[in-house]
């Protein structure tokens, strides 16, 4: 399964996502910030990763812009309360695969770790 590295200031939000990524199968490392992502992401090579975009010390779309040489082909998420359209130009630029809306349905995670899976037939 996926190596997954989530960033989020809120306390919560991070454990939330960590369980999450947790119960589908993803090894997951989860911090509250991102000033140490390029130590991180060398030690703990991530294959996708969710990053809050309003942190409390910096933006998330600023530690996204040095997230992304190291990832190695890996995706890059932005989390945020705001409406994405607000910031999918900036997000794009930086190298982010897509921008999600907070509170984020499950299945949305599930389609991101499964892109190739054909939806469930009822």
């Amino acid at each position: 399964m996926y190596r997954v590295l989530i960033v989020d200031d809120n306390p919560l939000t991070l454990k939330l996502h960590v369980q999450l990524m947790e119960s589908l199968g993803c090894e997951v490392r989860g911090e509250s910030d991102g000033a140490a992502i390029e130590e991180i992401a060398r030690a703990f090579k991530p294959d996708i990763a969710f990053l809050d975009v309003r942190l409390a010390h910096e933006s998330g779309l600023e530690v996204g812009r040095r997230l992304r040489p190291l990832m190695q082909g890996g995706r890059i998420f932005a989390l945020t309360a705001l409406p994405p359209a607000s910031i999918e130009a900036e997000a794009g630029q930086a190298g982010f695969a897509g921008v999600l809306r907070k509170p984020c349905p499950v299945q949305t995670f599930i389609d991101i770790l499964h892109p190739d899976r054909q939806p469930a037939r009822g």
